[in-house]
């Protein structure tokens, strides 16, 4: 069974945002929706801890007859907490965490989706303005898998080029 959760804006989203009145007005024409997916990382498919990985949703978008969606995964510090050891971590996750997903996961989105927003479509500056390896360990091939993920974000790019105008980006929080 999918545990959809509907995400509403509460006072982090407007307090990190510069134009905080323009924000709520924009937020009153759109539908945020997340589905849990599970524990699951990006970079690092089999982690040597549980303790490694975010939680991971699809987000669903809806704007007056547009609909988008796209994977998106917590920081490790949001599913996990910052506990040092593992039962601060697990008491995290059971008790905690589920209400602060659904209090801060729609300002983690809105300010990723800022961000996601202006990736760079040429992927010398991407990897340079992120930090991601060009080539592969030859030296000589692209990194297969730093290509791919630039994909990715041209792709979420223009996904949030269908909701949202240039002007409305700014509304988001930083």
């Amino acid at each position: 069974m999918k545990k959809i959760i509907t995400l509403k804006a509460n006072d982090s989203v407007f307090e990190h945002s510069e134009k905080p009145k323009e924000l709520k007005s924009l937020l009153n024409e759109i539908e945020f929706q997340a589905e849990e997916i599970g524990l699951g990382s990006l970079d690092n498919p089999r982690p040597t801890s549980k303790h490694k990985l975010g939680m991971q949703y699809k987000i669903i978008i809806k704007r007056n007859d547009k609909e988008i969606d796209f994977d998106f995964t917590e920081s490790i510090n949001s599913t996990w907490g910052d506990g040092r050891t593992f039962q601060s971590k697990e008491n995290y996750f059971m008790i905690q965490r589920p209400y602060k997903q659904v209090k801060d996961l729609l300002y983690s989105v809105l300010a990723c989706s800022r961000m996601d927003y202006y990736i760079d479509t040429d992927f010398d500056s991407f990897c340079d303005d992120f930090g991601y390896d060009k080539h592969d360990e030859s030296g000589i091939k692209w990194n297969e898998k730093t290509k791919e993920l630039h994909y990715k974000c041209i792709k979420q790019s223009l996904l949030l080029k269908e909701i949202f105008s240039e002007d409305e980006i700014e509304y988001l929080p930083n």
